[in-house]
């Protein structure tokens, strides 16, 4: 049931073209973050074909689109992938069309921990699913053990806020528009960092489960019986099972080491308690809330809704966006072949999200 409860982390960094499962195998590369190499390809004219560069804030490597007069910051956070940025010299990192932000943004992204920047077809494997999976694995076939060991909440609010300490200094920023979109888990990191650094602006949480995760789970399981695609009695046998999972990770919900699925329970432990609905009504700084109705995981948005009436939330908007879902696709029939498509809603998405952050 475990992997039942880890349904949800669907990974976004999909490609506007479907494309097949792809696995290729990668050299680790990655400006002062690898190792020394002879490389294969030029990273310095990648980032310049995407308006891009490397820089470093203390301990935390960034790459930014930055412009010549002050502009605002706008930070993407992703999910809970563990791609590289750049693979093959293509951009994989955003799911919307980046150019069309760079006029008026300081743009932002981090790699994950333990992760190149840089990749390429040589050496160490790099598999992605069309809009479902994207991870990187060591010459051993491996989870990078940096990435185990420091992929967790913590670890990234303090290595958002160290750059984002470091941008405020910088003379191409407006220190008072700084902004956080944060999608999926990245909602979370948005949301968290937001809370620890009272000088970021805004903030847009993305396609994000406000609930329990494993309350989102029981209540699969419920449709599930509801529908009559499993017993009662199955469903009974799920649910208390996973009563004892979360029991399990509460109890260990500080061990760094043992594994709960992919994840340590510290890891996964830093993303669930105190669930993102808690978050918010703690949540001083302005934030929009945006979700897909077909989304399963975050149809608990509609619930959070009646919380803000009650609390009198004002800084927090919800926009529900009809029939998408968590990765903002639509699903309709195809009239002329009676087929189902998926129609692709990211850019609409974040424009919509860009709008309301620009205004006052």
């Amino acid at each position: 049931m475990k992997q039942e409860i880890l349904s949800e982390i669907m990974i976004y960094q999909g490609f506007k073209k479907a494309i097949s499962i792809i696995a290729l195998t990668f050299y680790l590369v990655s400006l002062g973050i690898a190792q020394e190499r002879n490389a294969i390809f030029n990273e310095k004219q990648i980032l310049n074909k995407y308006g891009f560069s490397l820089e470093k804030a203390k301990s935390q490597y960034f790459i930014i689109s930055k412009t010549e007069d002050p502009k605002p910051v706008l930070i993407f956070i992703r999910g809970s992938d563990f791609a590289p940025l750049f693979v093959n010299g293509e951009s994989i990192m955003f799911p919307f069309d980046i150019k069309k932000y760079q006029k008026d943004f300081n743009i932002v992204v981090l790699p994950k921990p333990g992760i190149p920047v840089f990749s390429d077809s040589t050496q160490s494997k790099f598999i992605n699913e069309t809009y479902t999976q994207g991870y990187y694995l060591d010459n051993s076939a491996q989870v990078p053990a940096q990435f185990v060991k420091n992929n967790n909440l913590q670890y990234y609010v303090d290595r958002y806020s160290e750059v984002i300490d470091y941008l405020r200094k910088q003379p191409y920023v407006q220190k008072d528009k700084i902004y956080l979109i944060g999608h999926s888990q990245g909602a979370n990191v948005a949301l968290s960092t937001a809370l620890k650094n009272k000088r970021i602006s805004k903030i847009a949480l993305l396609a994000t489960h406000v609930g329990d995760r494993f309350t989102e789970a029981t209540r699969k399981i419920r449709n599930s019986e509801q529908q009559m695609r499993i017993s009662s009695q199955e469903a009974q046998v799920q649910i208390d099972s996973l009563y004892k999972s979360y029991l399990d990770l509460y109890q260990n919900r500080d061990n760094n080491d043992k594994l709960f699925d992919s994840n340590t329970y510290f890891s996964y432990a830093s993303f669930t308690f105190p669930n993102i609905s808690t978050k918010l009504m703690a949540l001083k700084t302005r934030a929009l809330l945006v979700y897909g109705t077909n989304s399963v995981q975050d149809i608990d948005c509609d619930e959070f809704r009646y919380e803000l009436i009650k609390k009198q939330k004002s800084n927090i908007i919800v926009k529900p966006y009809i029939g998408l879902d968590h990765n903002f696709f639509e699903i309709k029939e195809d009239k002329a072949t009676g087929k189902m498509e998926k129609i692709y809603n990211w850019d609409k998405v974040f424009r919509d999200t860009v709008n309301w952050l620009k205004q006052n």
